[in-house]
């Protein structure tokens, strides 16, 4: 049996035709087609593209990092935060210095070491576990060898509790002490064709 259809007003009749219907699908998914190749290319994810900010965003925020003891900052109000949610207790060193002595609640955090509050310009406390990063600005990158690149970039630590809805900044290393003052330095190595995150340099 032949389907027809009949346009409102006139006596014309038209077969319809299903090549007709699958061109019309086919022609519906290409905004959906065209938008996830948009969003692969943005994310370097497709295809091994030049090592760029797209390229480190996706190694660095593609998954959890390890830190093994990197430092972060905290702010004020985390601070005031963490020690109402009992997740240190304050102490007094003195004019200006005080301490944050963890508690297991910061622990189970992956906080690894009290909050030092004076020594530096901002607070600050260490970290230790897989995190997932934030990148925020790729200030700087270098070859350190053939297959090697550097990264300089300022990166937050995503912790999971509501005192940090955001991300407590990273710290960065220079001459063997954490400094306040730089970025972390990220290491790349190439495998192949692609790049892999190797490790943060300490310098």
């Amino acid at each position: 049996m032949q389907c027809v259809w009949k346009r409102k007003g006139c006596g014309v009749h038209h077969p319809f035709r299903p090549e007709r219907a699958s061109d019309a699908l086919r022609f519906a998914r290409v905004p959906h087609m065209l938008a996830a190749g948009l969003l692969c290319l943005v994310l370097a994810g497709c295809s091994n593209g030049a090592f760029d900010e797209n390229r480190i965003r996706y190694l660095l925020e593609g998954g959890t990092i390890p830190l093994h003891g990197e430092q972060v900052i905290l702010s004020p109000q985390q601070i005031e935060c963490g020690t109402h949610a009992e997740l240190w207790e304050l102490e007094s060193l003195g004019p200006g210095k005080s301490v944050g002595r963890l508690t297991p609640r910061a622990r189970e955090l992956k906080f690894d070491d009290d909050v030092q509050i004076g020594d530096m310009k901002n607070a600050y406390t260490q970290v230790r576990g897989d995190f997932s990063l934030q990148l925020l600005e790729v200030q700087a990158i270098k070859d350190e060898g053939a297959k090697t690149k550097i990264a300089e970039a300022k990166v937050s630590v995503r912790i999971d509790h509501a005192c940090f809805a955001n991300p407590v900044l990273l710290m960065g290393v220079r001459h063997g002490k954490f400094t306040q003052d730089f970025p972390p330095r990220f290491q790349f190595t190439q495998d192949g064709d692609d790049w892999q995150f190797d490790s943060i340099a300490h310098n």
